[in-house]
């Protein structure tokens, strides 16, 4: 799958190892990195063509690359909302990515770490959660993925809806 390449090929582009960062990093493209000192920011995409962090901060959508990426060190956590209206909120020591614009077909993440999701309903249009190890794979529904890489196990816990794991 080439999204799949092009998220972890984003993913391994990050020379950041989360051990070592005190501050959320959201980097939005090779040179352009945004250090959030927030204990716990929120970062928004809409329809519009800005992304909005902690309702301060607001960037133009066209100055970033087509997939971003937000790392979350240990003792941070961090919310982001997409402009599909999902919601993710990001436990410590966590990795996504995540494209800027979803296409038509589906919506696309990867994480390595842990990450509660409610997903905005779109029949349409499937949510998948890529890790290391699996695929979960949703219309519209909350649960949560832990999929730390230096852990041996994935799990997914369903709080409403349904989903599919591969």
């Amino acid at each position: 799958n080439s999204s799949l390449t092009n998220i972890r090929q984003f993913a391994s582009n990050s020379p950041e190892n989360i051990k070592d960062l005190s501050d959320i990093q959201l980097i939005l493209s090779e040179k352009q990195k945004i250090e959030l000192n927030n204990k716990k920011p929120t970062i928004s995409y809409s329809n519009k063509k800005n992304i909005r962090i902690n309702e301060d901060k607001i960037i133009d959508k066209k100055n970033v690359a087509s997939y971003n990426q937000l790392v979350v060190p240990y003792g941070k956590k961090s919310i982001l909302a997409l402009e599909d209206g999902t919601k993710i909120w990001i436990n410590a020591g966590s990795r996504l990515v995540y494209p800027v614009r979803f296409d038509d077909k589906q919506r696309e993440i990867f994480i390595d770490g842990e990450i509660y999701l409610e997903v905005a309903y779109d029949k349409d249009k499937p949510f998948i959660v890529k890790t290391k190890n699996i695929n979960v794979r949703v219309l519209g529904t909350k649960f949560n993925v832990s999929a730390y890489e230096v852990e041996n196990q994935t799990t997914v816990v369903l709080a409403s809806g349904s989903v599919r794991v591969t």
